[in-house]
C-alpha cells in the first residue's frame, strides 16, 4: 500500500508542477507575497516551479524555520518550523526542500492512515475514491507546499486511528503535537472524549482527563513561551488583525457581509472571486456537515464540527477553502455520497473540482491569494 501511495502521491506532485509552469504563460507574476521580490531565475526552471509553493503563509514558515519568530508571525505555531529546521540541521539541504519534502512525506503516511481507519470500519473499498477526492480537491497542492497542512492532516488522522484502536495515551500525545501545528487541534479532544464513551464503560473515566489536559497544555506551553519571548501571550490572537481575525464575532454577522460583498457591492476583482470562493467552501461545508449527520461516526463528526466554527468566529472566512484539507471525516463524508450518486454526479464531481485546482494552483503559484 505504501508502495502505491508514494507512487500516486509522485505523479500527482508532478502533475502540479506541469500546471505551475502553464501559468507562467496566462498570469503576470505578482511578488508581493512570494520568496523571491526581484525575480533572476528563470520562470521555467525547476527552481522555480519549487520555490512558488512557498508563497503566502510558507514565507512565514521558512522565515520562522531559518531564525524564529519576528514580528507578526506568533499565529504560524511552531511545530512544523521545528521539523524544518530539524531536517535541514540532520541533512544539510535548504530549507525550501526540506519543507516540501517534509509536506509530501506527511501527505503519503496520511493517507495511509486514512485507508487504515478503514480496514476498522470495512470500507476500504472506498480509499480509491477517497484519494481521487483528496488529490483533487481544490486547494490539495497546499499538502506539497512549505505549509503545515500535511502535518495537520497526518497528526489529526494518528490521533483518529489511536482512538479507533483504543491508544488512548498515544491520541492524547499525538493531539497535543496537532494543536502545536494549528490551533484547530482544539477539536480533537471532542472526538477523542466521545470516541472513547464508545469504547469504554462511561463509569471508567480515569483517563478521560488526559483528552482535554494534553492539547490545553501543548497550548499553554506555546503561549509561555510567547510571553517570555515576547512578553505579551496575546499576540497570537492580536497580530491577526492584519488578516482581519483578531476579533470574535458570530458567523451569521460574517455571513451577512459577505452577502454584501458578493450582492450588493460585488468589485469584479480577483479578491472578489476568492470572496465568492470562501462563501461557497463554507455553504459546502455546511451541507456536509447536514449530510454526514448519522451517516458517520458521532466522534468524526463533532471534530469536523467544531475544526470549523473555530475559524468561522474569527469574523471573515478567509483561509476556509484550505481548512477542509486537515479532515479526514469531510473527505469521508463526499466519498460516502459520490459512493451513492450517479456516474454522472461522479464525474460532475470531479470536472469542477480539477478545474478548481487547476485554476487555485495558477493564481497561487502566480502569487495571488486564493486561501
Amino acid at each position: 500500500m505504501l508502495k502505491r501511495l508514494i507512487i500516486t502521491v509522485l505523479i500527482w506532485k508532478l502533475l502540479l508542477i506541469y500546471i505551475v509552469l502553464t501559468a507562467v504563460y496566462f498570469l503576470p507574476f505578482n511578488t508581493t507575497f512570494t520568496p523571491f521580490k526581484n525575480i533572476d531565475i528563470m520562470e521555467k526552471d525547476l527552481i522555480y516551479s519549487v520555490a512558488v509553493f512557498a508563497n503566502f503563509d510558507g514565507i512565514h514558515y521558512l522565515d520562522i524555520a531559518r531564525r524564529g519568530y519576528f514580528k507578526l508571525e506568533q499565529p504560524f505555531f511552531p511545530f512544523y518550523p521545528i521539523l524544518v529546521r530539524s531536517f535541514v540541521a540532520v541533512s544539510g539541504s535548504s530549507y525550501i526542500i526540506a519543507s516540501q519534502l517534509i509536506s509530501i512525506t506527511c501527505l503519503i503516511l496520511a493517507l495511509y492512515y486514512i485507508y487504515k481507519l478503514l480496514l476498522i470500519d470495512k470500507k476500504q473499498n472506498l480509499f480509491t475514491l477517497i484519494l481521487l477526492v483528496i488529490l483533487t480537491f481544490p486547494t490539495s497542492y497546499s499538502y506539497s507546499a512549505s505549509y503545515n497542512d500535511s502535518l495537520f492532516l497526518l497528526l489529526a488522522t494518528f490521533t483518529l486511528y489511536l482512538g479507533r484502536v483504543g491508544r488512548w495515551r498515544s491520541a492524547s500525545l499525538v493531539s497535543g503535537l496537532a494543536v502545536l501545528t494549528r490551533l484547530n487541534g482544539l477539536a480533537l479532544p471532542f472526538f477523542l472524549v466521545t470516541e472513547y464513551m464508545e469504547h469504554k464503560n462511561p463509569k471508567k473515566l480515569v483517563n478521560i482527563s488526559l483528552f482535554i489536559l494534553i492539547p490545553a497544555l501543548a497550548f499553554l506551553l506555546y503561549l509561555i513561551y510567547v510571553q517570555m519571548a515576547f512578553g505579551d501571550w496575546n499576540l497570537i490572537f492580536t497580530t491577526m488583525k492584519i488578516w482581519g481575525q483578531d476579533k470574535v464575532i458570530l458567523p451569521m454577522q460574517t455571513f451577512w457581509r459577505y452577502f454584501k460583498i458578493v450582492f450588493v457591492h460585488p468589485n469584479i476583482q480577483i479578491t472578489y472571486f476568492v470572496a465568492l470562493f470562501e462563501v461557497i467552501s463554507v455553504l459546502a461545508y455546511i451541507m456536509l456537515a447536514l449530510y454526514t449527520f448519522r451517516k458517520i461516526r458521532l466522534s468524526y463528526w463533532l471534530f469536523m464540527c467544531v475544526s470549523f466554527l473555530i475559524p468561522a468566529f474569527t469574523g471573515t472566512f478567509q483561509g476556509m477553502p484550505r481548512y477542509a484539507l486537515h479532515l479526514y471525516p469531510l473527505f469521508l463524508g463526499i466519498a460516502l455520497f459520490l459512493s451513492k450518486s450517479s456516474k454522472f454526479v461522479r464525474i460532475f464531481y470531479f470536472v469542477i473540482s480539477i478545474l478548481l485546482l487547476i485554476i487555485s494552483l495558477s493564481l497561487f503559484s502566480r502569487g495571488y491569494f486564493v486561501a
